[in-house]
């Protein structure tokens, strides 16, 4: 049946919806081991466990339904109040959920269920024997005999009861496959078991409430509130924006020639109605590429879901107690970002925990809380996304760090009492840095940090840490919105022209000459009080040595890493422009401190400064001769 082209759009509806329960689930899961007694939260998971057998059983997928079908036995145990919730429970359920994902993730990438769940089955089952074969004690008497509980005319009519009754008195949908498997489910009478559902129209029909699988997958397992939405395959959506991103360079090759008939014919009837032209090309490429970008758009809350799962996994592990608290999950971020994001912030995550947060004895007796807290928060910030993972543990003592440096050679004794605690904290992300004192499954291998500052850089984001011992650490990464299309300062550099993202550009200086110093060998300017170093793009990226121009005023674009300033030395700006990142190709591939290039509205094929990449490798060089 998966393989049907007849039943491709409805499995599609299946493993889209069934992702999106997935992914709540994880969350939900984690939230009713805290609130065991939440009945609508219990409800809520068991309706989701229930959806996914239906539908996987009118696919003919079972092991998919199995593996649900067991999971579901459990649930309702709970719902009847036959078991109580425990951490043990919970790793049974959550055992069962991650076969299910495993199940879901393998249908959609192979197209079949060739997946091992025996010894998944085997553990679920174990539980379900034992509960049974509990002595349960016996439940509060109700009113309603089960001979009483067969007319339910006075509710058909619209009457509403609160309804006093054990659990176990409702009852069960009840679903059967005929030999064509169709499921053809009956309802004798669908009751909830909390009062929240109050609002619901008196007089709702009964069979409305339950809607079979195949009247959801056949109409093609869309509801009514989604009739305004249709999916598209993200393919096509990298297509439309690697339009628009030409439509950009065209426009700009558009406004080139609209200056310069406008020099050349200025004041004719054609040089207006050319600028008239170009104005509203350039309005309507500017939308165009707004829409475009929205529709990448996904909330980061895709993303931030999958960890309350984790947290939970690992406090377990290390025997600690950590709450994650998630703000800003509606926060958007375009859908290439969201993808790679999630390993870094696992890294951090676990550090977090491992190293930040104390063992409980600890925590007490430093007179914090014993339950440790964890912030992941996600906020805009102009055109860029900041994604911050926060603890309130025992923070990064510079000196570890100053110690283990110069313990590995990083550093001289002399040289790292001159460092800033910045400067410090920087050689966590150097590869294989560690202070863990002994390597377990979570840490002390010393892979990480240097993982999560490659992978944030590729995404040509930066890293920033503050710490403060005792208090806690809080990592900081900022992103861009979007990775295709930014905004540029264009300069010229011994002849030729160079692009610094805007997004790095703090102002634009013209100094004297007199007025750049030499301190170690190193150029600095003082700006405001503030001293910040000069770095000279010919020598740090081309390796150009030659005598620059003598000239009386020089031109410095001060760009900005986390709090650090640096100027870079230029010959002339040229002016800003929204311009297109494009690869090198395969011949060059990746150039240190080159992000990417662009065209020109003339056609000149310029390069993109990777700034952080510039800056990073002139730290190396600078501690390398130390």
């Amino acid at each position: 049946m998966l393989n049907d082209p007849e039943m491709k759009e409805i499995v599609e509806s299946f493993l889209v919806e069934s992702n999106e329960i997935l992914e709540s689930l994880s969350n939900d899961l984690v939230e009713l081991e805290k609130r065991p007694n939440d009945y609508e939260l219990l409800n809520k998971i068991f309706r989701a466990f229930h959806t996914i057998k239906g539908t996987s059983g009118f696919l003919g997928l079972e092991k998919l339904t199995k593996v649900t079908h067991r999971c579901e036995d459990i649930l309702n145990k709970l719902r009847k109040e036959e078991i109580k919730l425990n951490s043990n429970l919970m790793d049974v359920i959550l055992l069962g959920y991650d076969k299910i994902r495993e199940l879901v993730a393998n249908i959609e990438e192979k197209k079949n269920e060739n997946v091992d769940i025996e010894s998944t089955i085997a553990v679920l089952d174990d539980m379900i024997a034992g509960i049974q074969n509990k002595p349960v004690e016996p439940a509060a008497e109700s009113k309603t005999s089960t001979k009483e509980k067969k007319p339910a005319k006075s509710k058909a009519k619209g009457r509403k009861k609160k309804i006093d009754q054990p659990a176990e008195d409702i009852p069960e949908v009840i679903e059967t496959v005929n030999m064509e498997g169709v499921i053809e489910e009956t309802v004798e009478k669908v009751a909830e078991v909390t009062d929240t559902d109050n609002s619901r129209s008196q007089n709702q029909n009964t069979e409305n409430t339950v809607e079979s699988a195949e009247q959801r997958y056949l109409s093609g397992g869309v509801k009514k509130k989604e009739d305004s939405n249709i999916r598209v395959d993200v393919e096509r959506l990298d297509e439309l924006l690697n339009i628009v991103s030409e439509l950009v360079l065209g426009r700009n090759q558009l406004q080139q020639v609209n200056s310069h008939i406008g020099l050349e014919l200025e004041g004719t009837q054609i040089a207006r109605e050319l600028a008239d032209a170009a104005k509203q090309i350039d309005l309507m490429t500017n939308e165009l590429q707004l829409v475009v970008m929205k529709t990448r758009m996904v909330k980061i809350g895709k993303v931030f879901n999958r960890f309350p799962r984790l947290v939970r996994d690992l406090s377990k592990e290390l025997n600690k107690e950590v709450n994650l608290n998630i703000i800003g999950e509606d926060t958007e971020l375009d859908k290439t970002l969201i993808e790679e994001i999630n390993d870094p912030l696992v890294h951090l995550i676990r550090n977090s925990i491992d190293h930040g947060v104390e063992e409980k004895e600890e925590r007490i007796k430093n007179g914090k809380s014993p339950l440790g807290n964890l912030i992941l928060a996600a906020s805009q910030e102009g055109n860029h996304v900041l994604i911050t993972v926060q603890d309130d543990g025992k923070g990064i003592d510079p000196n570890v760090i100053k110690r283990k440096a110069i313990e590995r050679g990083l550093v001289t004794a002399a040289k790292a009492e001159e460092l800033s605690d910045q400067e410090i904290f920087e050689f966590i992300f150097l590869p294989g840095f560690s202070t863990a004192t002994k390597v377990t499954n979570v840490s002390g291998r010393g892979v990480g940090m240097d993982v999560v500052r490659t992978n944030v850089a590729k995404l040509r984001g930066i890293i920033n840490i503050e710490s403060k011992p005792g208090v806690g650490t809080k990592m900081i990464i900022k992103l861009p919105l979007t990775l295709a299309i930014i905004s540029g300062m264009i300069v010229r550099l011994k002849g030729e022209f160079i692009i610094i993202p805007l997004s790095n550009v703090v102002e634009v200086l013209r100094v004297h000459t007199d007025d750049i110093y030499t301190i170690n060998n190193n150029e600095v300017i003082k700006v405001r009080e503030r001293v910040i170093p000069i770095i000279d793009i010919n020598k740090e990226l081309f390796d150009d040595f030659e005598k620059p121009i003598e000239r009386v005023y020089q031109f410095i674009v001060v760009v900005g890493v986390a709090e650090k300033l640096f100027g870079l030395k230029v010959d002339e700006t040229i002016g800003q422009q929204e311009v297109v990142i494009k690869s090198l190709g395969n011949y060059l591939k990746k150039v240190d401190g080159i992000a990417g290039s662009t065209i020109l509205g003339d056609g000149r094929v310029v390069m993109i400064l990777d700034i952080n990449e510039i800056i990073q490798k002139m730290r190396k060089n600078a501690t390398a001769k130390n």
